[in-house]
């Protein structure tokens, strides 16, 4: 029950055992039991002081971590330092695999725009590969001919322009985008090398017309390509036991 700043406030009940609390924020409560009978119908907890529970800190430190990628107006800010603190290695390592991006954007009239930009992205990977057996005393020794390193160095090249508009209650948008990718794996033990240049287009279109209360049909079209994962690409076989393996073999 809330009071005012008099703490003077009045209840009817009935005869019965009671439990009055009485507490304040930053301050310990206090329960005090009371019964209310023909004789005795009122209730006077008198004055009570209660105890302060606060407590006096030495000083507070809040902590706030960047995330590894910022967003601003004009370009994107990589933390390459928090990136470093949890995944190791040194900062030729990480940007090495951080692709660097150029978007230029001019507004066409009232609703249209044109959208240009180039993109290049660089991605390597070392993978060492060795098959063990263990031998009668229960040591593990590397099998003849099951040992190798695997070498992954990507580099993809685009460069793509956009173009929208809207006339009336139709709104169109179509683009191109041209990708460029070297791919060389490398075998290291094995001296086997497997380069791959290949050039790509991906078109899209998209057609939209509005409908009354806020709804709209579109027609899209578009062309897109799946990077593989790394294991789509390490070569290498994975022994469960003599009946029992598992082997990936590298994207083209």
């Amino acid at each position: 029950m809330l009071v005012p700043e008099s703490g003077e406030f009045s209840l009817a009940l009935p005869y019965w055992k009671y439990s009055a609390l009485f507490e304040y924020a930053g301050y310990y409560h206090i329960s005090v039991p009371f019964q209310l009978t023909a004789a005795n119908p009122g209730f006077d907890a008198g004055t009570l002081i209660l105890a302060s529970n606060m407590k006096v800190m030495q000083g507070v430190v809040v902590q706030a971590e960047k995330s590894y990628m910022q967003f601003t107006l004009d370009k994107k800010i990589f933390n390459v330092g928090k990136y470093l603190a949890n995944a190791g290695g040194n900062a030729s390592d990480i940007l090495i695999n951080i692709p660097s991006e150029l978007d230029y954007v001019q507004p066409v009239g009232e609703d249209g725009k044109f959208e240009t930009g180039v993109r290049s992205s660089f991605r390597t990977m070392t993978n060492d590969y060795v098959v063990n057996e263990q031998n009668a005393v229960g040591d593990f020794e590397p099998l003849p001919g099951l040992d190798n390193v695997f070498l992954y160095d990507e580099k993809n090249h685009a460069l793509y322009g956009i173009v929208g508009n809207k006339i009336n209650k139709i709104s169109y948008q179509g683009g191109v985008r041209a990708e460029w990718t070297d791919v060389k794996t490398t075998l290291e033990v094995t001296k086997a090398m497997n380069p791959r240049k290949y050039f790509n287009l991906f078109p899209s279109a998209h057609l939209s017309y509005e409908l009354a209360k806020e709804n709209a049909i579109q027609l899209s079209y578009s062309r897109r390509i799946r990077r593989p994962f790394y294991n789509d690409l390490s070569p290498f076989m994975t022994f469960s036991d003599s009946r029992n393996f598992f082997q990936w073999q590298p994207g083209p």
